[in-house]
Order: C-alpha cells, then structure tokens, then sequence
C-alpha cells in the first residue's frame, strides 16, 4: 500500500477523531479521504456520509451531487489486494440494496 496513501488515512483518522471526539478504523477512515479528495468534500461535511459498516449493504459511503441532483453510492476496499471476484460481490451487494430501497424494504 502506497505510504501517501496511508499518510492520508492516518490524517482523516486525526481530523475526524477531532471533529468527533471518536477513533474510527483505516477503512473507514479510507472512505472519508476518497470523499476529500474525490468529491471536494471537507471533513467536518462527511459526518454522517460515511456509512461503513457490517451491515451497510455494499454502500460505504454517500454523496449528494448537487448540480445534477443525484444521490451517489459509493463502495471502497483499503486493502493491499482485491480480487475480480471481491469486486462483483461488492457490485452485487449494492445492486440488491438498491433495489431494497427502490421496494422501500
């Protein structure tokens, strides 16, 4: 795993630990650092977006896109080795959950 990568980890676990008063674990720490990076989104705005979890249903974090009004499922692996198949599982689990919401289930 790439050393800025997990700079990066260990920073949102000191930030969010800050803003929250809680640790919370690589992995999940991994997911606020995409919503940083990847959608713009400051860490005092992620709580709550984060859902990672073992029951989250394949969605380990959300984001609203305000411009195109679309909610955005997220799924994210800290991990130093994923396989194809860890890949369509995860797909899979997301897909259903998502169906479970469209069934309001």
């Amino acid at each position: 795993m790439s050393e800025l990568i997990k700079s990066q980890v260990q920073l949102a676990q000191e930030e969010i630990c800050h803003i929250t008063g809680s640790k919370i674990a690589d992995n999940r720490a991994f997911s606020h650092v995409i919503l940083k990076y990847c959608f713009g989104v400051n860490y005092i705005d992620q709580i709550g977006q984060v859902t990672d979890g073992p029951n989250d249903g394949g969605i380990d974090f959300l984001y609203y896109d305000e411009e195109d009004a679309k909610v955005v499922i997220c799924q994210s692996k800290y991990t130093g080795a994923l396989s194809f198949e860890d890949v369509v599982s995860e797909l899979n689990k997301m897909y259903s959950t998502v169906q479970n919401f469209k069934k309001a289930n």
